[in-house]
């Protein structure tokens, strides 16, 4: 567009400056290692055009910050020094300003590669921010700031999330109320963390909420569903032997304390046996099941997305290597029938995927269990959920002869579209 209008302006559309920030969007969300580098080479074009007098594309605060989340969705080590650069440019600039994303971005990158490292960084990036637009320096700031920050994958984020939460306690430069949905977000911190007091974490945050909540009457840190999920879903990561345990005895405790669990609760619970090593995990997976079934309704279920329970019950199955193994065999295909013939319930690729490690790891290999790969791979390319993940998992359970029998020409990354139609994306 920009080189058309360059050639002939009378008969091109004129690039403004919401057209390169598309272009910029594009980079900043594109996987391509190049992404940086081509979104300072559009910034520096769109500054140098606006420097000669064309004011339609001169940047404004939406444009830093793609080039900004271009440079925080790389990997060079030099993206948090670049990052904080074009933060200094944005201040000297009047119309183009750090906004709550040009913060949030900056935070979540220095997190990314630097860990704790940049801890007093990041908390001068805090009280700057909130010296220079306290009004969009709210709870909804850090609670999405702490969910960047887990998305990072540093190890740290959660401990750094921490310290940011202890600062905003004590510093007298932020006056801000913490609410619950703060806290949630730093637990879901701790839950993806990976380190090994996480749990142990989690639970303390959540006893100080409700504690503060009941002995202060602090309605704005009671806890709530997903504060509880997420201590459960802590422990599901955990690997530790006790963690069904602990998933329960959670579960009856927000119960006695007022909060209902639901569907993800339930799911989170089942997660906690089914990544265990008992013998008797699949059995206490179907039994938390049948729990949840018992105080959630089916318009609940169907709502909540209440296949990932079931999924999760066959992932338990899938990964038996202790007990009775032909008892979770049976009790995989008897949840992949109930999800199948269920009016409110669908499979999903989860579903198939996991169904299909099922039959590789429990099942002996023989032509019943050929005929029962082809079926259930049939009905996943029927149900239009042949993702990846399922692409793989068949390849594992079948021979060389029958996978390339089913798929064809097809590829994991060819895969016909009709095959993939209801694949949902996963956040």
């Amino acid at each position: 567009m920009h080189e058309n209008y360059k050639s002939d302006p009378t008969n091109s559309v004129k690039p403004n400056t919401l057209c390169f920030n598309e272009v910029l969007y594009a980079w900043a969300k594109s996987s391509d290692r190049a992404s940086a580098g081509r979104a300072e080479m559009i910034l520096q074009l769109m500054e140098d055009m606006a420097a000669a007098g064309n004011v339609d594309v001169k940047p404004e605060t939406r444009t830093y910050n793609f080039v900004l989340l271009a440079w925080a969705n790389s990997d060079p080590q030099e993206s948090p020094d670049r990052i904080m650069d074009i933060l200094e440019l944005m201040k000297e600039d009047e119309t183009a300003k750090p906004n709550a994303s040009s913060y949030k971005t900056a935070i979540a990158a220095l997190v990314k590669q630097r860990g704790s490292e940049a801890t007093n960084s990041i908390l001068d990036l805090v009280h700057e921010a909130y010296e220079s637009i306290p009004w969009q320096i709210d709870n909804q700031f850090f609670a999405s700031l702490f969910y960047l920050m887990c998305k990072s994958n540093n190890q740290a984020a959660a401990s750094v999330a921490e310290t940011i939460v202890d600062d905003l306690k004590t510093t007298t430069l932020i006056d801000i109320d913490l609410e619950t949905r703060v806290y949630n977000s730093l637990i879901n911190c701790w839950s993806k963390s990976g380190e090994r007091m996480a749990p142990t974490r989690a639970e303390e945050i959540l006893q100080a909420m409700y504690e503060d909540y009941k002995n202060n009457n602090n309605e704005l840190v009671k806890p709530n569903v997903a504060t509880f999920t997420s201590v459960i879903d802590a422990w599901a990561k955990s690997h530790d032997p006790h963690a069904g345990e602990k998933g329960e005895e959670w579960i009856d405790r927000m119960i006695k304390w007022g909060v209902a669990p639901n569907v993800l609760t339930y799911t989170a619970a089942i997660q906690c046996y089914g990544r265990s090593n008992r013998a008797d995990k699949t059995f206490r997976a179907v039994q938390m099941l049948k729990r949840m079934k018992e105080v959630i309704d089916s318009t609940e279920r169907a709502e909540q997305g209440v296949v990932g329970a079931y999924n999760a019950v066959m992932n338990a199955a899938e990964f038996t290597t202790k007990g009775n193994l032909e008892e979770a065999f049976r009790v995989a295909c008897l949840m992949f029938d109930e999800v199948r013939s269920s009016d409110d319930i669908a499979p999903d690729d989860v579903t198939y995927g996991t169904f299909m490690g099922v039959i590789s790891e429990l099942m002996p290999s023989s032509e019943l269990r050929n005929e029962m790969i082809a079926l259930v791979f049939k009905r996943c390319c029927s149900d239009g959920q042949l993702s990846p993940v399922v692409v793989k998992k068949f390849q594992e359970a079948s021979d060389r002869e029958l996978y390339l029998e089913l798929m064809g020409e097809a590829r994991a990354h060819s895969i016909p579209p009709s095959w993939k139609r209801n694949v949902k994306a996963k956040q």
